[in-house]
């Protein structure tokens, strides 16, 4: 029998739950926040060398990787309380989260 929408949905929730619960994703969240430290001590010293355009770039990257740490949360957040959904394109349908 085929999940509805809803279902998938929940699914959907629960394996991003289970995500972000992982030792992996903790991993990688800190990666990313190192990342993200890095890139603000380089902009520091390009703002001290007045280089602008690096420090713009640098502070996109920084934006960037911050951005990436946090969306985890977010978009569970958002798919659970309905605010957002699956797109067609998740890759995630019945073959997807069961197969």
């Amino acid at each position: 029998m085929a999940l509805s929408p809803t279902e998938l949905q929940e699914e959907a929730v629960q394996q991003l739950r289970q995500l972000a619960q992982s030792p992996g994703w903790a991993l990688y969240a800190v990666r990313l926040r190192s990342l993200s430290r890095s890139r603000s001590k380089a902009k520091a010293d390009a703002l001290r060398s007045e280089r602008m355009n690096e420090a713009m770039r640098m502070q996109g990257e920084q934006d960037g990787l911050e951005l990436a740490v946090e969306e985890l949360s977010r978009y569970v957040k958002r798919l659970g309380s309905g605010e957002a959904h699956l797109s067609s394109d998740s890759g995630l349908n019945q073959e997807g989260l069961n197969g």
